[in-house]
């Protein structure tokens, strides 16, 4: 029937990494069978979901052209004339991190070292010298969590964050490749910490009227704990994730990278709840109807660092939501419960294998500290076994996912692990 296509010529890794959301808005005297995308850029686009028209209108804004020899790049590159960007994509030299010594330092050291200009993103051309330094990064602006819907308040509610991106394009041999000091995606933050190095705040939820296109409230999600402990508040943190909102007037979300699970009211954007998880809960909770008559919401608490850092586990986590007449729970779901309770935590034995233990050796500490930190546990590993080139294929899976390891390392890695734990 009609098709938009929402980035020209992507250069930028500007994918649509979340799922559109359909809905209908009353404006101007009508209901329109709407569909809205977020995107990495920060951009909400609404369509008329029938006809493929910009609700909000969506104009055509001109790009500088590529600086890499024999790269021409779109001309153009579609912009919502609503909502504004939900995310930050204008920079100077005032928005870089400045709320703490310690990190300020390291932060004005990146930007010096590498020899980063300021540009106004989001579709920047790399420079072949230097370093151009944008928001948003690769990882948004939105990602893909997407947004959720109160028809009945007439809000749209989605959160986005803040970490810029820099690097430049390089030849080597016969192509130019995108690159920097901290790799293809190079994120404007400490690698270690995953601080921002501008201003918070890093992470926002923002709720969009419908009806207007206009934004109606914005407020921090997240918080980062070392920097509460020296008196840096409201910061919001990096999340990954999205949200649900029910017809009691609440939204529920976790993706945030400090492990909490929260509510906040939809009308308002106050945070009324919130509880620590086991691990960050990078997905998107759900809300049923128990066998009790009780409603329930659950979130997957998995973590997984390799994004935004931090640990795993393997919960999934149910919360009732308060009642009075509250029914008494059937046999079956309260034994249910119960065994749940007394299982062991941990990761689960995701191969086809018991875990093994593996022989000591300096290869076996270097597997440990690669493979058994960040987005998930050793046994992932040890439950494998494979032949030498499968796991040279799955150790250059997890380096592309964050794991750290020079190329020295991960031969020895592939070596231990291909005599270690042999294909049978």
């Amino acid at each position: 029937l009609w098709h938009q296509q929402l980035v020209h010529h992507d250069l930028w890794d500007y994918d649509l990494a979340a799922p559109p959301a359909l809905f209908d808005i009353r404006r101007q005297g009508r209901v329109i069978p709407a569909v809205a995308q977020i995107t990495k850029m920060g951009f909400l686009f609404v369509f008329d979901r029938v006809t493929g028209k910009p609700v909000y209108g969506v104009e055509e804004r001109p790009l500088a052209p590529s600086l890499t020899p024999g790269e021409q790049n779109a001309k153009t590159q579609p912009w919502p004339v609503k909502p504004e960007p939900l995310s930050k994509l204008t920079l100077s030299l005032e928005d870089l991190y400045d709320r703490s010594p310690e990190h300020a330092r390291f932060c004005r050291e990146l930007f010096t070292s590498n020899q980063m200009k300021i540009a106004q993103g989001p579709y920047v051309p790399l420079p072949l010298e230097g370093n151009a330094l944008f928001f948003p990064s690769t990882l948004g602006g939105g990602n893909w969590g997407g947004v959720s819907i109160n028809p009945a308040e007439d809000l749209l509610y989605v959160n986005i964050m803040n970490v810029a991106q820099w690097g430049h394009m390089e030849k080597r041999g016969h192509e130019w490749i995108r690159t920097s000091a901290y790799g293809t995606y190079a994120r404007f933050w400490n690698r270690e910490t995953r601080i921002p190095c501008t201003n918070p705040p890093f992470g926002e939820l923002v709720a969009v009227r419908l009806s207007t296109g206009d934004v109606a409230w914005r407020v921090p999600l997240g918080r980062i704990e070392a920097l509460e402990k020296i008196g840096v508040q409201n910061t919001g943190a990096l999340n990954l994730g999205g949200s649900i909102t029910t017809a009691g007037s609440l939204v529920f979300i976790a993706a945030t990278n400090d492990s909490y699970f929260r509510a906040f009211d939809s009308q308002s954007g106050k945070l009324l709840w919130e509880t620590k998880l086991e691990a960050s809960g990078h997905s998107s909770p759900i809300t049923y109807l128990g066998r009790d008559g009780r409603q329930y919401v659950v979130i997957h608490a998995a973590g997984g660092g390799g994004f935004l850092g931090g640990g795993s586990s393997n919960t999934l986590v149910a919360f009732a939501l308060p009642n009075l007449t509250r029914k008494p729970l059937p046999a079956l779901v309260t034994k249910a419960i119960a065994a749940a309770r007394e299982a062991p935590k941990g990761q689960p034995r995701v191969g086809a294998h018991a875990p093994l233990n593996l022989p000591p050796s300096e290869a076996r500490t270097l597997v440990e500290r690669t493979c058994g930190t960040g987005c998930h546990s050793l046994e992932v590993v040890t439950s494998q076994r494979l032949a030498a080139a499968q796991w040279r294929e799955m150790v250059q899976n997890m380096v592309a996912r964050g794991a750290r390891a020079n190329d020295a390392q991960l031969e020895a890695i592939i070596t231990y692990l291909s005599q270690a734990l042999p294909r049978e």
